[in-house]
């Protein structure tokens, strides 16, 4: 692998090979808003570069991690590490960075959320972190538990025919045995067909609006609700 400088060495040296996506693209306000998560909360997220799931991780809650790539998979599991060990440095680092104007201020951003206080609160609470490699829709029997929300990403805008099958079963499982109120996010614009959930709302526009996000972010989640 061809090693950018600018990359912190722990994360590389720590992971190998770096993931598809080493950073969020998504508004992570968007994220804690629609999960809505709190103290002692259990919540089933998909991994990508990780940002999300150490958003949800900073209030307190237990996170179980998963994606089916490998490399992103490490790459969290390093920068779990580099928060663990106290490494701000490391646990924002990112791979291949640019110096595009877009990307800096996204990166500038993404400094000010992932600010040395929330870092805190996610060192203290990082042993509550499970990563586990797996497609969601062939999430292991032993992970088909009560979560009290489900972070999907953009997961299900990838996934077609069988495999798409597949994904709503394991969906519409993970809802039968979530508590009363729980929540499922996705940033995919569409209705979901799951007995049990009710659509809550499309976060994008009071969230673009409390937080100033610009109107060309591209990204429409939609929260549900089970009833």
């Amino acid at each position: 692998m061809q090693q950018d400088d600018t990359i912190d060495r722990t994360v590389v040296n720590v992971c190998g090979a770096v993931p598809q996506f080493s950073m969020a693209n998504e508004h992570l306000p968007s994220i804690m808003y629609g999960v809505r998560t709190r103290e002692s909360q259990k919540i089933l997220a998909v991994l990508g570069g990780g940002d999300q799931a150490f958003a949800l991780l900073s209030l307190g809650s237990t996170v179980v991690g998963i994606d089916g790539e490998y490399d992103a998979v490490n790459w969290v599991r390093a920068r779990a590490n580099c928060a663990r060990e106290g490494n701000y440095e490391g646990f924002l680092a990112v791979h291949a960075p640019c110096a595009s104007e877009r990307w800096q201020k996204r990166e500038q951003r993404r400094r000010e959320f992932f600010s040395p206080k929330r870092f805190a609160r996610i060192r203290a609470n990082i042993d509550n972190l499970q990563l586990v490699r797996t497609l969601f829709q062939k999430l292991p029997r032993e992970l088909h538990i009560q979560y009290d929300s489900i972070y999907l990403s953009n997961i299900l805008g990838w996934v077609k025919g069988a495999e798409r099958a597949a994904s709503m079963r394991v969906l519409q499982d993970l809802v039968n045995m979530q508590p009363r109120g729980g929540r499922v996010y996705s940033a995919v614009p569409e209705v979901l067909d799951i007995d049990g959930l009710k659509f809550c709302a499309t976060v994008s526009e009071r969230v673009r609006n409390a937080h100033k996000v610009s109107p060309a972010v591209s990204w429409k989640p939609s929260v549900y609700r089970k009833h």
